[in-house]
């Protein structure tokens, strides 16, 4: 177990050095998150391939768009993993589309969470875990009112696609 995570940890930095060399510009606390993840997932980063997901999230996105900015980075760092990489970026787009139809704010949360359900929610499902996850934030709201904000979109959103009746995640929360 002891040699399993230090093999883990030295993925986690050798990854961490390879976003920094090659994404000067952004954030370092974007690249620990993409240096954790892929060395959760096992695997090395591919900077090429986040590069070429990053423009296609350009080219699908306006300029005022909240899949750019630091959320660019880090949804190209999460769907560098995923070999259908496009498919689930529209898959975020359409969740997000649908979200903030069901009353959820625009902002930098919200990408983030539109992701969550598109990877792990059933796609025939997906008008019944929006109403879910607006169920499951008006309930944080309501019994946390002053810590509840946009960034508990994101565990929403978990709650929401884990399948967990709304009663038992409310409690548990």
């Amino acid at each position: 177990m002891q040699a399993e995570m230090k093999a883990k940890v030295d993925l986690m930095a050798s990854n961490f050095h390879e976003l920094k060399s090659n994404f000067i510009w952004d954030m370092d606390l974007v690249k620990h998150f993409g240096a954790m993840i892929t060395a959760t997932r096992e695997s090395k980063v591919d900077c090429e391939r986040i590069r070429e997901i990053r423009q296609f999230i350009k080219e699908e996105t306006s300029w005022v768009s909240y899949f750019r900015g630091n959320n660019e980075l880090i949804i190209a760092m999460l769907l560098q993993g995923e070999p259908d990489w496009r498919q689930l970026f529209q898959a975020s787009i359409k969740a997000y589309e649908g979200l903030k139809a069901h009353g959820f704010s625009r902002g930098v949360y919200l990408p983030l969470a539109a992701y969550v359900i598109a990877k792990n929610a059933d796609p025939n499902n997906a008008e019944q875990v929006y109403k879910d996850m607006e169920l499951i934030f008006q309930d944080m709201k309501r019994h946390h009112f002053w810590l509840t904000s946009q960034d508990d979109y994101i565990l929403a959103a978990v709650m929401a696609s884990s399948g967990v009746t709304i009663e038992k995640t409310a409690k548990e929360t």
